[in-house]
């Protein structure tokens, strides 16, 4: 049997136990579901299903990390208001403002970022990946990586835009259908 495998199972087994031990019960729950779900998966997909489990879960472990140290970093720095209503907030919503914030950032500084400029030719056309292009080239022989850095500033303020004309035009269709009222036959 593979050293992975073995390891991989005490690993499952010893954590549901740790978490059944403190009574952790939701946290009992997921690991050994997942226990169970790797055990069918590594009897029906072999060693490779159990790996891409392994490295699916690990995301998935990372993302909810993330999205906790950022929430909490939020309520440390809003104020009381704000910081009650970011310790009801859902995870999954600290991990979007988390994804905003990065996307935001690379586009503010993609400048300093970004290894060449925007639209700057350094290569030939597709050139693969290698020390100097992380993504490789385009078309024109212009580095991915940069030009991907570039376009976060045109994606924020798309959506910046589009959420700010949506929401004044949401309130004004609203506020018009209150005061004139909506179906009514006169």
């Amino acid at each position: 049997m593979n050293t992975f495998v073995i390891g991989y199972y005490a690993l499952l087994i010893g954590a549901s136990c740790l978490a059944a031990y403190f009574k952790k019960r939701q946290l009992f729950l997921l690991i050994f579901s997942l226990t169970l779900i790797s055990f069918v998966t590594g009897i029906v997909g072999g060693v490779g299903a159990l790996r891409f489990i392994t490295v699916a879960a690990g995301l998935l472990a990372l993302a909810a990390g993330v999205s906790y140290a950022f929430r909490e970093f939020l309520i440390i720095i809003a104020s009381d208001g704000v910081a009650k209503e970011l310790r009801t907030a859902p995870l999954t919503a600290a991990f979007g403002m988390f994804v905003i914030f990065t996307y935001a950032i690379a586009g503010i500084f993609a400048p300093i970022i970004a290894p060449f400029g925007e639209a700057e030719v350094i290569s030939s056309a597709f050139a693969p990946a290698d020390e100097n292009m992380l993504l490789g080239a385009d078309q024109l022989g212009r580095d991915m990586f940069s030009r991907l850095i570039y376009g976060a500033r045109n994606t924020v303020g798309l959506a910046l835009v589009a959420t700010s004309l949506a929401f004044i035009l949401g309130a004004l269709t609203g506020l018009l259908a209150a005061t004139k009222g909506v179906g009514s036959t006169s």
